[in-house]
């Protein structure tokens, strides 16, 4: 792929910023080739100037120093990473779509007040982006390209000047906040691009996967395997291909190698206990009794820290609706961090499910041998979302509807643990039928009967009335049995059985969305009824 120094800049920098400080000493580089473009480092599979330096053309680098360039990444190695990235759209009730290869795949709107309809004249503060005079949302998964297509809310009311873009969603708040205010001015914004070395360009290729090299699917659809990623060995520093520590050498190369600093600690460590235990048995009693003390100070640190994330992660919330008796105590279990990183292999790449907006879900084996689910908030600050769909599952007792097993709150991020659901959803079945058990229209009736059935007891037989405002079929999982299960309450609402509806900052999936919630910002049931009917039509036609 042939970037211009702008380009490569936000590639390396964002995706690997930990190679631009590597020992110079280091071999990041095929023998021959330049490994750096500016101060910018260029490690393997990435290069210049001459064929072996990179693994493929799509990883070949142009050392530019202009912005005059563009970024196709259709049919490549890469994809806009979904969690890492944001798409952000400013302007005065304005519609902001994220398209790509001519489907709309996403998109949100703002608002602005009625006295004040030009985005020129808004000033962002502390506030950031929050559907007022700008909105953002997630990004779909496996994005390849993109255009954006901005359109006014009301005629009478457009704004004219307004803008849409992709960037990464883990940017400080005031860099953020720089951006929107000088929106008209810049030239680029961050982002993140997920990547792998496709099957296909190791054929012919004088290149050889080390040892250390993986199957992975960055750019499937369906979930099968199209290419390789490379990672160090235990105990050596790397986590390709984000990476968050320092790196000494490349995977791509075989050159993983433990830091010279941990050899220089480890020494400066062994002497200092020699010094110490040939001093006198006075000095070996006092190493002792501080050995014990930090023992006791770590506890007292930990404690504190679990007491410090459970208030956080909204335990004192948790406990008042509990009491209240809002919670249903007797069908959740509290799991410890523990149990969960032992489940998850300490939160393995290799056991993600899948990622959304709400964070990354993980797949787990108990001790009991007991196989679930577990979802790990990709943010800090959306407690409320956790709560809410915590308290709305732990009263759901219907077939169709994803079972909550429990959630563990003395984690910085809370958890939520979830049974198993092994079909994937429906969505990815439609689209990428299974030729061996394929959807015959028996299933397809049974599929929308179950799902309806779900949305009724939400509606009409729960103690109170549930909406759970994101039905689509990115949502509907599907057992062993490919029995459907409605899943993801984190934008649900229960409601008092005399209102007639719900009165809220419109959110939800553009395709799904109901018109008249849109307009009107009153959620009824009625729109849960309509998102359900686009799932139905999908059913139909697919």
């Amino acid at each position: 792929m042939i970037l211009s120094f702008t380009i490569f800049h936000i590639i390396v920098l964002i995706l690997s910023p930990s190679l631009a400080s590597a020992q110079e000493d280091v071999i990041i580089v095929r023998d021959g080739c330049n490994s750096t473009c500016g101060t910018v480092s260029i490690p393997f599979p990435f290069g210049m100037n001459k064929p072996h330096c990179y693994a493929h053309k799509w990883f070949e680098i142009e050392c530019k120093f202009d912005n005059n360039t563009s970024s196709r990444a259709k049919d490549s190695p890469y994809i806009f990473s979904q969690a890492e990235n944001t798409f952000l759209a400013m302007g005065c009730n304005n519609l902001a779509f994220l398209q790509s290869n001519g489907t709309t795949v996403g998109g949100c709107v703002s608002i602005c007040d009625d006295d004040n309809n030009n985005s020129n004249n808004s000033n962002f503060t502390s506030d950031g982006c929050n559907g007022r005079y700008c909105c953002k949302t997630s990004l779909p998964s496996h994005l390849s390209e993109f255009n954006t297509t901005l359109r006014g809310l009301r005629e009478q009311s457009s704004d004219r000047c307004g803008y849409a873009l992709i960037t990464n969603e883990y940017m400080s708040t005031d860099d953020e906040i720089e951006i929107l205010n000088e929106m008209k001015n810049i030239e680029y914004a961050p982002a993140m691009l997920e990547w792998e070395i496709l099957h296909y360009m190791l054929i012919n290729s004088t290149f050889l996967l080390p040892l250390n090299c993986h199957d992975s699917n960055v750019t499937s659809l369906s979930n099968r395997a199209t290419g390789q990623q490379c990672r160090c060995s235990s105990g050596f520093y790397s986590d390709y291909p984000y990476l968050t520590r320092e790196i000494y050498g490349n995977p791509y190369l075989g050159g993983c190698t433990v830091p010279k600093q941990h050899f220089y600690r480890n020494n400066r460590w062994k002497k200092w206990v020699i010094v110490g235990i040939s001093s006198s048995l006075g000095s070996i009693g006092f190493l002792i009794g501080l050995w014990f003390l930090y023992k006791a100070m770590k506890r007292r640190m930990i404690k504190k820290r679990r007491e410090k994330f459970f208030k956080r992660n909204g335990g004192l919330l948790l406990q008042k609706r509990m009491s209240a008796g809002e919670v249903n105590v007797d069908r959740t279990i509290l799991f410890t961090l523990k149990d969960l990183k032992k489940a998850t292999e300490n939160f393995n790449k290799n056991r993600v499910l899948g990622k959304g907006g709400q964070g990354t879900v993980y797949k787990g084996m108990l001790v009991d041998g007991k196989i679930v689910a577990v979802k790990k908030f990709k943010v800090e600050g959306k407690i409320e979302e956790f709560i809410n769909e915590f308290v709305i599952l732990s009263q759901i007792n219907n077939r169709n509807v994803v079972r909550l097993l429990g959630c563990c709150l003395e984690t910085e991020i809370p958890l939520l643990v979830y049974e198993f659901i092994p079909n994937g959803n429906l969505f990815e079945y439609l689209h990428d039928q299974n030729e061996d058990i394929p959807m015959t229209w028996d299933m397809r009736l049974r599929i929308a009967s179950e799902v309806a059935g779900a949305i009724f007891y939400l509606h009409s037989v729960a103690s109170q009335p549930i909406y759970h405002r994101d039905v689509k079929s990115t949502n509907i999982l599907l057992d062993e049995k490919y029995r459907a299960k409605l899943a993801d309450f984190g934008a649900s609402r229960i409601i008092s059985i005399e209102a007639t509806h719900l009165t809220t900052m419109v959110q939800g999936t553009f395709g799904y969305l109901d018109p008249e919630y849109f307009y009107t910002s009153q959620f009824t049931e009625k729109s849960d009824v309509y998102s359900f009917g686009v799932v139905l039509a999908e059913l139909l036609t697919e």
